[in-house]
């Protein structure tokens, strides 16, 4: 029949996954033993059960038994007394499960504090502006004027203020709607679709350089994954799974806009949000670590906590844990007008923005 799940959860707990034997963290690699056989009319209770490593499990028997064709080297009383020590110690050093086996953790390098921009947008009417400069006895496109006039300043403001012919152009212009509809609105942070933290822009027409976008509101994450268990990990894999992520991606390992070289990431997204890590050497052994790429990814900008869940497929070894990464979302007020007709009744429009750099 073999024990309920109650027991063998219970016994697992109790020993933190270790073996009562030689003490190893083996994780998933156990068998829940019958210290007393059923055969013998040994019953399925906690009591009755423990803990050990599949090495020792198969030296685990009782005099005589047959079943046991590796040897007979654990009496029935011995393991009753590894088990009751084990136990003890466990409390006592409140030893965990995850002491001795293999870690994913962050070191700390990245950014988990993305910036946001909240932009809030009150109305005014649209004639205001002209009906202050009726007032002071003004022309209310002096100021249009005055840059029209000027030949020095920047080349693409001035291209555009050279085309505005009216007042209602003019209006137009300062709510970002002249040349064309929205021409100077910036997205939203839904609308932004790009993770990657920094971006090359090709040089301008006008010039040699190039200039570079960083985005302050996306995240950087730097993960190292650790082998802290007595065992060598033979022909691994890891596989990572991001939620509470709009968009995820290794970081972009380019110099420049025009790097085209091809550089072999350790990490790929084998799924939207999901990453497998294949590393150069398949061997990692005991109390060694290896650096996972740098991972960007944009979250909601109400989102707190990312998790992350990782599973490790090794050569007769299987692992899996989660990592609760907090996010601290900072923001940065900024106000605008906008002249509209009937403003009276308009209620102000908030939006969140990403923070955007350019040098």
């Amino acid at each position: 029949m073999g024990f309920p799940k109650k027991v063998k959860n219970q016994i697992l707990v109790l020993c933190a996954r270790h073996c009562c034997v030689c003490h190893k963290n083996v994780g998933l690699n156990m068998e829940i033993h019958h210290i007393k056989p059923e055969a013998e009319g040994g019953e399925n209770t906690l009591e009755n059960a423990i803990a050990l490593c599949f090495n020792c499990h198969s030296f685990a028997g009782h005099n005589y038994n047959n079943l046991h064709p590796k040897g007979i080297k654990y009496s029935r009383e011995e393991l009753f007394l590894h088990k009751a020590k084990w136990i003890k110690m466990v409390e006592e050093n409140k030893i965990s499960s995850k002491d001795t086996l293999v870690e994913l953790s962050i070191t700390n390098k990245g950014s988990l504090k993305p910036i946001f921009i909240k932009e809030i947008t009150t109305y005014i009417d649209r004639d205001s502006w002209k009906r202050v400069y009726e007032i002071l006895g003004k022309n209310p496109m002096e100021l249009i004027d005055e840059i029209k006039s000027n030949s020095t300043g920047d080349f693409y403001y001035r291209n555009i203020v050279n085309k505005i012919e009216t007042y209602d152009q003019y209006i137009d212009f300062m709510n970002g709607d002249f040349p064309e509809k929205d021409f100077s609105k910036m997205p939203d942070i839904k609308e932004v679709t790009n993770c990657q933290p920094l971006n090359y822009l090709m040089p301008s027409m006008l010039g040699y350089n190039y200039t570079k976008e960083k985005n302050l509101s996306n995240c950087i994450l730097d993960l190292k994954f650790t082998n802290y268990g007595p065992e060598v990990l033979e022909d691994y894999k890891l596989y990572i799974i991001f939620d509470e992520v709009v968009e995820i991606d290794s970081v972009n390992k380019r110099n420049s806009w025009d790097d085209i070289y091809k550089y072999k990431y350790n990490v790929r997204f084998i799924e939207s949000n999901k990453a497998e890590f294949v590393p150069e050497q398949n061997v990692l052994v005991q109390n060694d670590s290896v650096i996972i790429d740098s991972i960007c990814f944009r979250t909601d900008y109400k989102t707190k906590y990312v998790v992350i869940k990782w599973e490790l497929f090794a050569r007769n070894f299987q692992d899996e844990g989660l990592l609760k990464v907090p996010i601290s979302p900072t923001f940065e007020k900024s106000e605008q007008t906008r002249f509209e007709i009937n403003a009276k009744g308009m209620k102000p429009k908030t939006r969140i923005l990403p923070k955007i750099v350019t040098t």
